[in-house]
């Protein structure tokens, strides 16, 4: 039962889409900031793009997200 639920919150939370503002806010900077991030690849590559307009998946983002910090930590214990 727990499975089936985590399932379910996973695939609610991949619905989930997060705008160039969105990230702008949780990492506290501008959202020309986050332009330049994606284009220089810093960031995950969007999942929705069109001109302008940029929308990240936020279960991709949480993940990529606990990468980093696993990452971090690893390179931390060496």
């Amino acid at each position: 039962m727990r499975r089936e639920i985590e399932q379910l919150l996973e695939v609610a939370a991949a619905r989930v889409m997060l705008t160039k503002q969105d990230l702008a806010l949780r990492y506290s900077v501008t959202e020309r900031t986050i332009e330049r991030w994606n284009a220089l690849g810093f960031l995950p590559a969007p999942d929705f793009e069109f001109r302008r307009t940029l929308r990240w998946s936020a279960l991709k983002i949480f993940r990529w997200e606990q990468g980093r910090k696993n990452a971090k930590k690893r390179s931390s214990t060496i």
